[in-house]
């Protein structure tokens, strides 16, 4: 250790460059860390959700809940799996373990769910799968739009239409969700009893008429000499006129359409909540940031590109940032980078008092610098990000570098 060391003291020059190469390494390393509120760890967890429409809560427990459970809790990796059923909607959440691969997971988790679909009663909807951060199972970004003029499932229409696939686009943007408060336009359809119990007829008969007729499919080609033709069986319905003239079924020679048993309407989705901003009813975008990123780059970009779509946005269209994650990020990167100057400064200070000498006090001015930023290469190679653990890892290693550098001073005078 003794002839490593003495090699910079005999080359001031070849020290110099040296604490000048860590010091641009390290300055761009640092910069290079991504920025996050807690260590990236891998805690995941797999969203099973399945659509049983009338069914009660008792039906979708036991013929859905259960067989889904039995089919994923045997998979590698899971920690425990926890379910809620609700009138027409099953949700089975399974918890992996910690730094368990959530890819290998999912991949298990949908061979397994394609294994028990023969169980599963063939009017409920296919299940669908997701995956959800256990550690943050909310967005980093809260965008909220309400209008004076639009009711809610206009605006998420709208939303959906224009400004989600924009957001979407940014750089270190995973997902962009309207879940929260967002209510999609759909084609409501109000049986009326008395009609439908007239004509005997029972509401299975209007959903079995609803899949049979609203299909797209295509059912092969025609060719020709010199032509050939696509054939598309499409029954596609659009608009409220084309589903009131659908036929349901036919009853002593006379055709009986939707209009007949039925209300049709262009509407919304059942709302699961109601969100508002202040007293106004509106809708939340949430935007989800990739694992890794930096957030706080995330942000930035997030809010150059709101107020790029802000002159584009209709007149009645109100659109703000009403949360955002990275702002306690923010606040401590600003106070750590604060303590610091501040350490640096009193340190120098006492040194000089004690010392009385100007070159003395500027030994530790430069080794804290230089070991701090020097310290980024090694977190950049090891993966580790800027976050609150970290932080406080160099807030406390700074009080060992000052000592050191004032023990060498001290045994150097």
């Amino acid at each position: 250790m003794r002839s490593f060391t003495d090699v910079f003291i005999r080359h001031p020059v070849l020290a110099v460059v040296v604490n000048l190469v860590i010091v641009l390494v390290g300055w761009r390393a640092l910069t290079s860390l991504p920025v996050q509120q807690y260590p990236q760890i891998e805690s995941s967890s797999v969203v099973i959700t399945t659509v049983y429409y009338g069914a009660s809560a008792e039906t979708v427990r036991g013929f859905l809940t259960t067989p889904i459970e039995r089919a994923v809790s045997a998979i590698g990796g899971v920690d425990y799996v926890e379910s809620t059923n609700r009138a027409g909607v099953s949700t089975v959440t399974v918890r992996l373990k910690l730094n368990h691969s959530s890819t290998a997971a999912l991949a298990e988790v949908t061979a397994r769910l394609q294994q028990v679909r023969s169980e599963l009663p063939a009017e409920a909807e296919p299940p669908v799968v997701e995956m959800q951060r256990a550690d943050r199972p909310y967005a980093t970004f809260y965008l909220s739009f309400t209008s004076t003029e639009r009711t809610v499932p206009e605006i998420t229409d709208w939303l959906t239409r224009t400004i989600q696939p924009q957001l979407a686009t940014l750089e270190g943007v995973q997902r962009v969700t309207n879940n929260e408060g967002g209510r999609p336009i759909a084609m409501r359809v109000w049986i009326e009893p008395e009609r439908l119990a007239a004509l005997n007829l029972a509401p299975g008969d209007v959903h079995a008429a609803l899949q049979r007729n609203n299909y797209l499919a295509a059912v092969g080609q025609t060719k020709g000499n010199q032509v050939q033709v696509n054939l598309l069986a499409n029954t596609d319905l659009r608009s409220v006129d084309e589903f009131a003239d659908l036929i349901v079924a036919e009853r002593g020679g006379a055709i009986v359409r939707l209009s007949d048993v039925a209300r049709v309407e262009l509407g919304a989705e059942e709302a699961d909540l109601v969100a508002k901003y202040n007293d106004r009813e509106s809708v939340y975008l949430g935007v989800w940031p990739l694992v890794g990123t930096n957030e706080i780059d995330v942000a930035g970009r997030l809010r150059e590109e709101m107020e790029r779509l802000r002159p584009t946005l209709p007149a009645d269209i109100d659109m703000r940032l009403v949360y955002d994650g990275t702002m306690f990020m923010r606040d401590a990167l600003k106070e750590i980078t604060k303590t610091l100057v501040e350490t640096m400064l009193i340190v120098g200070l006492a040194v000089f008092l004690f010392m009385g000498s100007i070159r003395t006090a500027l030994v530790p001015l430069v080794a804290m610098p230089v070991s701090l930023v020097g310290a980024a290469i090694v977190m950049y190679a090891f993966g580790f990000s800027l976050n609150l653990l970290t932080i406080l890892a160099i807030v406390l290693s700074v009080g060992l570098v000052v000592d050191d550098a004032i023990v060498v001073v001290e045994n150097v005078e």
